[in-house]
């Protein structure tokens, strides 16, 4: 009897050891909002000039539990003058369909170089890539979901 009521406790032990060793696997958690750059060029901390173009090939995810009526899309917005606003010159985006994958932007510079008003980029050049859920039809407006870090160009 005391050998079988030692057996369960070992037993009891390897299950519970079992159970700990899946726990805490990226595998096992559910994929969030996330975007990361694959490659860019220039590279940040390059010299760009009003005719540089930026390159970047871009991976995303759209969590399991997100949802849009309108769509989505990858877009490049610049930092600008209000440190609390980005902002682009269309076309400055893609339409993502798909729950994951990797996008393609190429931006000319010359675009925001020296754009005046809402649109005037602060210089050095800093941008940022997002993940945004459009929130209107047509993509007038929408959510940042994700983003990268700051990509800062010198001049």
């Amino acid at each position: 009897m005391r050998c079988v009521a030692q057996f369960h406790r070992v037993l009891l032990l390897v299950a519970v050891l079992a159970g700990f060793a899946g726990c805490g696997k990226k595998d096992d958690q559910p994929p969030v909002n996330s975007i990361s750059i694959a490659s860019i060029t220039p590279k940040p901390g390059a010299k760009l000039t009003s005719s540089s173009t930026i390159t970047a090939q871009l991976k995303y995810t759209l969590a399991d539990s997100e949802n849009s009526e309108y769509g989505y899309q990858v877009a490049i917005l610049f930092k600008t003058n209000d440190p609390n606003s980005t902002s682009s010159i269309n076309p400055n985006s893609v339409t993502v369909t798909d729950r994951k994958g990797t996008v393609t932007i190429s931006y000319p510079v010359e675009r925001v170089w020296n754009s005046p008003g809402f649109y005037a980029a602060s210089h050095p050049l800093t941008c940022y890539f997002y993940l945004q859920r459009l929130t209107t039809n047509g993509g007038g407006q929408s959510s940042v979901i994700a983003k990268t870090d700051a990509q800062v160009y010198s001049e």
